[in-house]
């Protein structure tokens, strides 16, 4: 869950009104035993890359341009 400030309108509250929580699934191709040797860059730690961080990544922000700015999130695996 994560709570975001409110996406503008009258009185700070969107068109949908004000946003309490929202829930987010997301999967990746790539978290598997094993990949294809053209994904052995992702899975070195030094290249600072994951399939989880560039997925995180992508999912924040489309959640962001959907519902505004987040304020706190609680991510459970």
């Amino acid at each position: 869950m994560f709570r975001s400030k409110p996406c503008g309108g009258a009185g700070g509250a969107g068109k949908l009104g004000r946003l309490l929580s929202a829930r987010v699934n997301a999967t990746t191709f790539g978290l598997r035993p094993q990949s294809t040797s053209n994904y052995d860059y992702f899975n070195k730690t030094a290249s600072g890359a994951s399939f989880l961080t560039i997925t995180t990544g992508h999912v924040l922000d489309i959640v962001e341009a959907m519902l505004g700015n987040l304020v706190e999130v609680d991510a459970r695996s």
